[in-house]
């Protein structure tokens, strides 16, 4: 596993038991190196973890998502050349912050450092048998899936 154990006050385990936003905020921040639409709704992000070297970070969303900033928003409704304007200025930006916009903590709101928001939301009959979103980091996989969280992974 990577030196990001190290920066933990937790083992391996501990912080598996965590929750999922708690665990994700742990690992912060992220640079984006890139970003992109797939399918024509399904929001792909992925870089380097930017205080561990050579630890990389993923996510997929694959369910309603809003990017939101000071002049407006695209969603995964909007045309793909509306989405890939603001997509393709997400690299070189990075995560900073990771908050729960439900009292249950299941629809995560991702800071950027360009004072974007992701807004993401799970709840939905889009792909009613998919995982709505997928975290890769540290070696580690979180997969939510509509109230069971799973996280998988090995460490040291």
């Amino acid at each position: 596993m990577y030196e990001a154990w190290k920066r933990l006050p937790l083992s391996f385990s501990e912080w598996q038991a965590l929750p999922g936003l708690e665990w994700m905020r742990l690992t912060l921040p992220w640079q984006v190196e890139r970003a992109e639409v797939v399918s024509g709704y399904m929001l792909n992000m992925g870089g380097r973890d930017s205080l561990v070297e050579d630890a990389q970070w993923f996510l997929t969303v694959d369910c309603p998502w809003r990017l939101c900033g000071q002049d407006g928003s695209v969603s995964w409704e909007d045309d793909d050349s509306e989405m890939a304007k603001v997509v393709d200025c997400l690299p070189g930006t990075s995560v900073l912050e990771v908050q729960a916009a439900s009292v249950n903590g299941d629809e995560p709101v991702f800071t950027l450092s360009n004072g974007w928001w992701l807004e993401v939301s799970p709840f939905s009959d889009l792909h009613p048998a998919s995982d709505p979103y997928v975290i890769q980091v540290w070696g580690t996989t979180f997969v939510y899936n509509r109230g069971n969280d799973e996280m998988i992974g090995s460490g040291r």
